[in-house]
C-alpha cells in the first residue's frame, strides 16, 4: 500500500454549491464515452445525490456555500479508515486520461490536479468535516477498484437521508416567509429578538430605516421615457401587470389573515403578527423567535385543491430527490443482481421505511424502474423527470416596434482612431505584435504611454511605443479606470478567499510606480472613475471619492458614473436619472434608468435592440431626442472585448457581431460610415476622449 500523489487547495470555491471534479484531457483531446447511465447528466445516477456520486469522467459533492479545504489522495490499494469526519462515502470514478483535476460546474480551464495511475475504473473516498460556520474540509482517496466492482456504499452521515417535508410557505405567500423569520433568528440572541433588534439588523444590512414599516406589496413607480413608444407601452404594460399581481398577492394575504383571525398585513410589522398566528414564529410579549420546525402551510390554512396538490409535489421532491439518486447510483453498479430493502438499508445508512418511500417516488419520477417483492432488481432510466412546479404563464402580448427604414452606410471612411487588435496585433499607428497572455484580452485601452492590455486573471500589460511591454500588478479586478490625459489607472487589487481583501491601487503609467489608499482592506471597493486628480468608487456600497494624499470622504449624493471631461456624475432612482455638476448643480431628468452619460456630459443615451438603434436625449432639449438607427448585426453591449466604442464625445465605433465590418456613427449628421479594419478582429481599442 503505497501514497502515490496528493493535491491540496485551502480555497475552492463551489459553483452552484457544488464540488466538481472531472478528467483532464490528454494533449487537448476527448473521447467519446459510449452511451451509458454513468455519463454526466445521463440520469439519476449520474448526478450529486444527498452527498457525493461519481461516474464517467464525473464527480460531483454537495457543499454548499464559502471558500473548502480540500485535500486529493492518489493510492495504489484501499487505504486505511482514519480521521474525524461527519460525513463519508465510497462512489465509483471511471478515468480515461488517469489525469484529474478540479473545475466548476459550467466549466472552466482544466488542470492536472492530481494523476491516479493510469486510465480506469477507481474507487473514491469522499470524507468531509463541517466547517464552524461556512467552508469545509475535505479529503478525497482515490485507489484501483478491484474485481468484482463493489457499487457506492455509505460509511457516516451527518444529516438524515431523507429530510423533514416542506413546509411550503415560500410559495404560498413568498420570499416574505423565510426572509422574516431568518432576519429573526439573526437579529437577537438565543431567546429571541425585539422589533429593535429586527430593525437594527436590517439597517445594518443595507436596508432602511423604515423597512419594517415599507408595504409589502408597493405600487411600482410609472415607467419613464426611453424615445422609442414601443418600449414605452411594453414598460406601462409590465407595471400594469405588477400592480395587478401586487393586488392578487395582496389580497390572498389577506383572506389567509382572516382563516387565522389576525389584521391583513401589510407591511414586515404587520406580517410578524402573521407569522405568530401560522406558527411559523413565536412571540412571548418581548421577543420573536424563530420556529425551527413550522407547520406545514397546507395544514394550517385551507387552499385551493390545486395548490395543495403543487406543495405536496414539491415537499416530495424536497424529501426524496436527492436519495433517490443515491439508491439509483448504488443500482447503476449491481449489474441486474437483485438485493433487499434491508441491503439497500445498510448500503446507503438508511432504515427501510425511507428507501421503501424514496423507492415509490423515484417509480414516479421516471429514475428507477423497480422489480419485485422482497427480492428487488431495479434498472436506471436515462433521464428522468423532476416534479412538475407551477404552472408557466404565457408571454405578455407586445406590438412590434415599429421597422425603420433600411440603415444607409457610406463607403469606407478612416479607421479607428486608436487602433485595433487583430490577428494577434496591434494595429494603428504602428502594427506591433501581441505579446504572450494566458487569459483572454477583455478590454483595450489607449493611455498617454502605450496601449494598455486588460485581462481576467492576469496583470495588466502595458504595450509601449515601438512594442515593448511591461506587465504591471497582481490579483486586479478586470475593471480598470484612466484619467483623461492618459497617465493614472485605478483598479482594485483583490484578494478573493475566506479572508479577503481589497485595496484601491492608483498607478503612474509615466514609471508604473503607485499608490493604495487609505482603507480597511476588509470592506469591498469597486472604481466608478477619474476626474482631474480624484478617484471616485464605491466603497461598502457607499459613493465615496479618494484624492491621494487625504483620506477617502463619503460623497453626499448617489454615483453611479462620472464623465471624466466634464466631472457630471450620474446616478438613478425611481424618478429618472440624477446628473450633477461638479459645482454641485442638480438635474432631475425622467427618463429611463439604463440612460448612460455621453461622453462630455452634453447628454445621455440609451440603446435597444431588435432593431438595433441608439438615441441621444440632449439635456438642453431633453423633449427632442435624436435616434439613430444601427444594422441588424451590430453589437450595443460588451461582449467580452467587442463592444461599442466612443471614438470621440461624438462619433460612436460599432462592431458586429462577427467582429466585421465596424460602422462608425456620426451623432451631429447621424451619417453611418463603414470603418476599415483587418481580418480576424479581436478588440477595438478605447481612445483617449480628451485628447480629440
Amino acid at each position: 500500500m503505497a501514497l502515490l500523489g496528493t493535491y491540496h487547495e485551502d480555497e475552492y470555491l463551489p459553483e452552484y454549491g457544488l464540488i466538481v471534479l472531472r478528467d483532464t484531457p490528454v494533449e487537448g483531446s476527448w473521447p467519446e464515452w459510449p452511451e451509458s447511465v454513468l455519463n454526466e447528466g445521463a440520469s439519476a445516477a449520474a448526478r450529486c445525490g444527498t452527498f457525493a456520486g461519481g461516474g464517467n469522467a464525473w464527480f460531483e459533492a454537495s457543499a454548499g456555500d464559502g471558500y473548502h479545504v480540500i485535500t486529493m489522495e492518489s493510492h495504489d490499494s484501499e487505504p486505511p479508515e482514519d480521521g474525524e469526519w461527519d460525513d463519508v462515502a465510497e462512489t465509483l470514478y471511471r478515468s480515461w486520461s488517469g489525469i484529474v483535476g478540479l473545475t466548476i460546474l459550467t466549466g472552466a480551464q482544466m488542470r492536472p490536479d492530481l494523476r491516479l495511475g493510469g486510465r480506469g475504473l477507481y474507487r473514491v473516498r469522499v470524507a468531509r468535516q463541517k466547517g464552524e460556520d461556512f467552508g469545509d474540509t475535505w479529503r478525497l482517496q482515490f485507489w484501483p477498484q478491484p474485481e468484482p466492482v463493489a457499487p457506492p456504499r455509505w460509511l457516516k452521515r451527518g444529516t438524515p437521508p431523507v429530510p423533514s417535508p416542506d413546509p411550503g410557505w415560500d410559495t404560498v405567500i413568498g420570499s416574505h416567509a423565510w426572509e422574516l423569520p431568518y432576519i429573526v433568528s439573526q437579529a437577537g440572541d438565543q431567546d429571541g429578538a425585539t422589533i429593535d433588534d429586527v430593525a437594527a439588523w436590517a439597517v445594518a444590512h443595507h436596508r432602511p430605516a423604515d423597512w419594517l414599516d415599507e408595504r409589502l406589496f408597493p405600487v411600482p413607480a410609472p415607467a419613464l421615457p426611453t424615445g422609442h413608444a414601443d418600449l414605452d407601452e411594453q414598460a406601462t404594460q409590465s407595471r400594469s401587470s405588477r400592480i395587478a399581481e401586487a393586488a392578487a398577492e395582496e389580497a390572498k394575504l389577506a383572506s389567509y389573515a382572516a382563516q387565522l383571525g389576525v389584521p391583513a398585513p401589510t407591511t414586515r410589522r404587520g406580517l410578524l403578527t402573521f407569522f405568530v398566528a401560522a406558527g411559523l414564529v413565536t412571540y412571548d410579549g418581548r421577543k420573536y423567535r424563530r420556529v425551527s420546525s413550522p407547520p406545514l402551510a397546507r395544514e394550517v390554512l385551507r387552499l385551493p385543491a390545486d395548490l395543495v396538490t403543487q406543495l405536496a409535489m414539491q415537499s416530495d421532491r424536497r424529501q426524496y430527490q436527492s436519495f433517490a439518486t443515491d439508491i439509483a447510483s448504488v443500482a447503476a453498479w449491481l449489474d441486474g443482481r437483485a438485493v433487499t430493502v434491508g441491503w439497500l438499508a445498510d448500503q446507503l445508512l438508511a432504515t427501510q421505511e425511507e428507501v421503501r418511500a424514496t423507492l415509490h417516488y423515484a417509480q414516479t419520477q421516471a429514475m428507477l424502474e423497480v422489480t419485485g417483492d422482497t427480492e428487488l432488481r431495479m434498472d436506471v432510466l436515462r433521464g428522468g423527470r423532476l416534479p412538475a412546479g407551477g404552472s408557466t404563464p404565457p408571454p405578455a402580448q407586445v406590438k412590434s416596434p415599429p421597422k425603420p427604414a433600411p440603415v444607409q452606410v457610406s463607403e469606407a471612411g478612416a479607421p479607428p482612431r486608436a487602433g485595433v487588435l487583430a490577428a494577434g496585433h496591434i494595429v494603428g499607428d504602428e502594427t506591433v505584435e501581441l505579446p504572450p497572455l494566458e487569459s483572454r484580452i477583455s478590454r483595450a485601452l489607449q493611455s498617454a504611454y502605450g496601449i494598455l492590455l486588460i485581462t481576467y486573471g492576469d496583470p495588466i500589460t502595458l504595450v509601449q511605443p515601438g512594442g515593448e511591454s511591461v506587465s504591471f500588478g497582481t490579483d486586479l479586478m478586470p475593471h480598470v479606470v484612466l484619467s483623461p490625459d492618459g497617465r493614472r489607472l485605478a483598479t482594485v487589487e483583490a484578494r478573493l478567499g475566506r479572508d479577503s481583501s481589497y485595496a484601491l491601487q492608483l498607478y503612474d503609467l509615466a514609471d508604473l510606480s503607485h499608490q493604495t489608499m487609505p482603507w480597511d482592506d476588509t470592506l469591498s471597493i469597486g472604481v466608478i472613475g477619474i476626474y482631474r486628480d480624484t478617484v471616485y468608487f464605491s466603497g461598502e456600497y457607499k459613493p465615496m471619492s479618494w484624492t491621494p494624499g487625504s483620506d477617502p470622504v463619503q460623497l453626499d449624493r448617489q454615483v453611479r458614473e462620472i464623465d471624466p471631461i466634464s466631472g457630471r456624475t450620474l446616478a438613478a432612482d425611481s424618478t429618472g436619472l440624477i446628473i450633477t455638476d461638479q459645482d454641485g448643480t442638480t438635474h432631475q431628468v425622467p427618463l429611463d434608468q439604463q440612460c448612460q452619460l455621453v461622453p462630455g456630459g452634453a447628454g445621455v443615451y440609451r440603446v435597444r435592440n431588435f432593431p438595433n438603434a441608439i438615441t441621444v436625449f440632449p439635456l438642453e432639449d431633453i423633449q427632442n431626442p435624436q435616434t439613430h438607427w444601427l444594422p441588424d448585426d451590430s453589437i450595443l453591449s460588451p461582449s467580452m472585448a467587442l463592444g461599442p466604442v466612443w471614438e470621440s464625445p461624438t462619433t460612436l465605433l460599432v462592431p458586429s457581431k462577427t467582429g466585421a465590418p465596424v460602422h462608425r456613427l456620426d451623432l451631429t449628421t447621424g451619417a453611418l460610415e463603414r470603418v476599415p479594419t483587418p481580418p480576424r478582429l479581436q478588440a477595438l481599442v478605447e481612445p483617449l476622449l480628451a485628447a480629440g
